[in-house]
């Protein structure tokens, strides 16, 4: 099989069918590397796109790719991070070393879009022309370490038996992260007279409740029990409303993104910085929605919450202004939990992660969605309300054999408890 290299420089000049076959709903196709670009973010990293073409130049396969100083110190395990301190006074780009990836720096895994006309037989060809150009185009652009980032199993497989011919060494990545939401059976049987309301919109909506119910039903016993008691408080403390949003106002996006914002400062574990102006982009895809939570109009904290807390001036929110928010995508089989922001001055209490997420459930199962996946961090509050974690694999490679012996033996100590000390508890928990 004959197989062409094209390079590009912006996603609309790839091969517009391949973005609709090879990146199909659930996975961020060429409106979200376009948001990308058009937030400008050249400082972070600058992308690219390799295309391949067979023998009829016909596009086959199209692989999302960009170039970061990538710093060691965020994937190596601590005990290690010392030794490559010492090892980096000889060779100071060790600890920050020029990397070109393949995939997407803000996706919750890497993606390779692949032509239907491809048969499973030619995938491992395919792949093997990708990294070729990878290496070819990584070397013209000074960029030593080239990684398949975020690489799901069906995508590894092919990478792990190839890696030999190429020295690849994998090493663990930040899992996914994907909670279930089981289907029910209804069996209506209807006596007495006829009920006025539509009969389909009944089943509809008991439909719905016997999902939710069955979702809780998923979740380890101690959880869901915790869960509910969680949601229960929550309602008790103040109610919320709740609107589903797309295409949010200039307004009402400079206040989703300051609250996206203030998530942002207190996460423990931080990637890619987005800007206003990504949001800006992404906010106008058709399959986006916020979901916002709002003081509801004329509340106030119930009494049972502290006399004093009650009067203190952190429960003085307007209830035009927004609590909270949860980008999703809602195009596909699985409903897509992207970003989430939150107003930090908000009462504990009031749990808004919590009462997002049960938001998020409803939406979902009104979608007819199979599940929801929310991707990677932020692992305790996920495993919390049923997530499953789903294993993602970097297949790494450097140019100087030395460095990638070093690099190799860093990526063998690399485990989901080195990369996130919530992992060590929570990998095990959710297997239970």
């Amino acid at each position: 099989m004959k197989l062409t290299a094209h390079w590009f420089g912006r996603a609309m000049e790839c091969d517009r069918t391949l973005w609709s076959e090879g990146f199909p709903p659930s996975i961020e196709g060429k409106w979200w590397y376009e948001a990308l670009e058009y937030a400008k973010l050249e400082n972070q990293f600058s992308f690219l796109y390799l295309e391949l073409r067979n023998a009829q130049n016909e596009a086959i396969a199209l692989a999302p790719c960009f170039v970061m100083d990538m710093p060691l110190e965020m994937v190596a395990p601590d005990p290690l991070v010392p030794l490559l301190k010492v090892i980096a006074k000889l060779y100071p780009p060790l600890l920050h070393q020029r990397t070109f990836f393949v995939g997407s720096p803000c996706s919750d895994k890497g993606w390779i879009g692949l032509s239907p006309k491809v048969e499973a037989p030619e995938i491992q060809q395919i792949f093997r022309s990708l990294h070729h150009a990878v290496l070819e185009k990584a070397h013209e652009l000074h960029a030593p370490m080239r990684v398949w980032k975020d690489m799901p199993d069906q995508f590894g497989k092919v990478l792990k038996a190839i890696s030999p011919e190429f020295k690849l060494f994998p090493v663990v990545s930040f899992p996914g992260s994907e909670v279930t939401l089981p289907d029910a059976e209804i069996r209506t049987i209807r006596h007495g007279k006829k009920n006025k309301s539509n009969p389909e919109t009944q089943d509809t909506e008991r439909h719905g409740s016997l999902r939710k119910e069955a979702y809780f039903a998923a979740i380890k016993p101690s959880r869901r029990q915790k869960l509910r008691r969680t949601l229960r408080r929550a309602e008790t403390a103040h109610p919320l409303r709740i609107e589903i949003v797309q295409s949010p106002s200039t307004e009402l996006l400079d206040q989703l993104f300051d609250l996206f914002w203030q998530t942002y400062e207190n996460a423990t574990t931080r990637f890619e910085k987005l800007n206003r102006a990504f949001f800006e982009a992404i906010a106008k895809g058709a399959c986006c929605r916020f979901i916002v939570l709002y003081p509801a109009v004329n509340s106030d904290p119930h009494t049972d919450l502290d006399v004093a807390t009650q009067t203190s001036p952190r429960f003085l929110f307007d209830n035009t202004a927004p609590l909270a928010f949860m980008l999703v995508y809602v195009d596909g089989p699985i409903l897509i939990n992207k970003f989430i922001g939150i107003n930090y001055s908000a009462p504990k209490e009031w749990f808004l992660y919590f009462r997002l997420w049960d938001a998020c459930v409803d939406l979902a199962i009104q979608g007819g969605h199979r599940a929801i996946e929310s991707g990677q961090t932020g692992y305790d509050a996920k495993i919390s309300v049923g997530h499953h974690m789903i294993p993602l694999t970097n297949y790494c490679h450097h140019s100087n054999p030395v460095l990638r012996w070093i690099y190799a033996l860093v990526g063998k100590q690399v485990t989901w408890a080195s990369l996130d000390p919530e992992l060590a508890r929570l990998g095990k928990d959710s297997e239970d």
